[in-house]
């Protein structure tokens, strides 16, 4: 099975995320995960998976949200288009668990690791040796 990796981020504040990405990648992206829960994110990823590429969207708009969606683009470039139930609104709430008290997790075993150590833990996390990884970059 082969790894796959992201190699490149692009801050889309600073640069035309679009043309940054077809300069990269001109057939556009295997797969394209939008995690940003905002429409135009959500409308501007399927311009940017390439033709059979996958479009996952993970990111919560709000409720009532809409996006164009051209049936032809999904069409000639053979999309598929996949969904990911996350809750929404869960942070808040967990964060005045913690504040609270109600639930601790000091004992939990959490390592941190930089961004040029991902690999390492994807496969401390894997092999069991922490609960959750922190990436710091």
């Amino acid at each position: 099975m082969e790894s796959a990796s992201a190699s490149v981020t692009i801050d889309p504040v600073a640069t035309d995320v679009t043309q940054k990405l077809h300069d990269l990648l001109p057939e556009g992206a295997d797969v394209v995960l939008e995690c940003a829960g905002i429409p135009s994110a959500a409308s501007l990823s399927l311009d940017l998976a390439r033709r059979g590429g996958t479009v996952e969207f993970f990111g919560v708009c709000p409720i009532g949200s809409s996006i164009q969606l051209e049936p032809n683009k999904v069409y000639f470039k053979e999309l598929t288009i996949i969904g990911s139930y996350v809750n929404p609104h869960t942070f808040s709430r967990a964060i005045a668990l913690l504040r609270s008290g109600k639930v601790r997790v000091d004992g939990f075993p959490i390592a941190r690791f930089s961004l040029d150590e991902v690999r390492n833990a994807l496969r401390h996390h894997r092999e069991g040796h922490t609960l959750k990884c922190m990436i710091i970059p």
